[in-house]
């Protein structure tokens, strides 16, 4: 969705709440999914209004696979400094760790115990992170992985954190890729769910902002999406990536042996991928640009794809190599952040759990 759109959509008193899990320099996927759309929904609120942006790395959530401190460590800083790099700006944003706000946690539990564990095993981000087969029809009572060392807690109940995280800020709005609105829909099952129990609107329940740009897929293999775990390097482009990686990678990209470029043919996925990455790098129609191109060679299109990347991406790592020479400052950022979180979460936290008969 372009800024213009977004601010249509976003009243003077809307409240933005996302995150991103540590765990690597994002790809170029990462970014037109989801990175993007923070910074536009940054810049579309207007700075003189009640609205606010809250973006936190879920350092927590990384936590359902086993890390090693001092790079896990490193890879928390890194991920607050491509927020940067990228746009997020601290003067507009409430910019923090998941980790220093402990509501998080808290509220997680409270919500959690009226959370019903069939909702739970509906989920399918366990199941995919699992590699689970037949995903629909497997459950936690009945799979036999459940008892093994690979499913934890953590896994199976981290929709809940999940939600814990929207609703502790009171969000108005969620931007979501298209493959995640099952999690805000729990989110907000949940939240009616305890207000109905208490009769009272403890939470409000968040709309959706859904990205309708295309998966971007991995360059050498466009049946499948791009994905910074892939052992194929040549599968994807990291937002931090060096010119000549970039060019390099997409002169490498797969392509097919039918002449010219056109748009739409599902016989052509490596050409529909590259050109679904330029359009959402230009906000451009795709068919615009098969038009554009429709009679070039492959390695034309190529050096127009590698050219959008290029101006697009550059600043970013240039700005990252920056905000990495300066630990200090993003560490005063964080806690910066932190307190203005922790101001946003506390009132909320006190009246939920005075509602639920704790506290003073």
């Amino acid at each position: 969705m372009k800024t213009s759109n977004l601010s249509r959509v976003l009243d003077s008193s809307a409240r933005v709440v996302s995150g991103i899990q540590p765990t690597g320099i994002p790809h170029v996927g990462n970014y037109l999914g989801s990175l993007r759309q923070w910074t536009n929904l940054q810049n579309s609120v207007p700075s003189s209004s009640s609205s606010q942006c809250f973006f936190f790395v879920a350092d927590l959530h990384a936590l359902t696979i086993p890390q090693i401190p001092q790079d896990f460590y490193q890879r928390r800083m890194d991920t607050l400094a491509i927020l940067l790099s990228i746009g997020i700006d601290p003067q507009r944003s409430t910019v923090f760790f998941q980790s220093d706000i402990p509501y998080h946690t808290e509220l997680n539990w409270l919500m959690g115990c009226h959370t019903p564990m069939g909702h739970l095993n509906r989920m399918t981000q366990w199941k995919s992170k699992l590699q689970l087969h037949e995903m629909d029809a497997v459950t936690f009572l009945n799979t036999s992985i459940a008892s093994s060392s690979k499913f934890n807690l953590g896994l199976f109940s981290y929709p809940v954190l999940q939600a814990a995280d929207i609703l502790l800020y009171g969000a108005t709005h969620i931007p979501v890729g298209k493959d995640q609105s099952q999690h805000i829909e729990l989110t907000r099952n949940i939240a009616r769910k305890i207000n109905s129990t208490f009769k009272k609107d403890l939470f409000i329940i968040p709309d959706i902002i859904i990205n309708s740009s295309s998966s971007i897929m991995a360059l050498k293999q466009p049946n499948k999406k791009m994905s910074k775990s892939d052992q194929n390097s040549k599968n994807y482009i990291l937002l931090t990536d060096s010119e000549q990686d970039i060019r390099k990678k997409i002169t490498g990209a797969a392509t097919d042996n039918i002449e010219g470029i056109t748009y739409g043919d599902p016989n052509r996925p490596a050409i529909n991928n590259l050109i679904n990455m330029t359009a959402a790098l230009s906000d451009s129609r795709p068919t615009t640009i098969a038009e554009n191109f429709k009679h070039a060679r492959h390695s034309e299109f190529k050096s127009f794809v590698a050219d959008s990347l290029v101006n697009t991406l550059s600043p970013f790592a240039k700005s990252y190599e920056q905000w990495k020479a300066k630990p200090s400052e993003l560490q005063d950022i964080a806690a910066n952040g932190a307190k203005k979180a922790m101001n946003q979460a506390y009132p909320f936290m006190k009246n939920f759990k005075r509602t639920f008969g704790l506290g003073l």
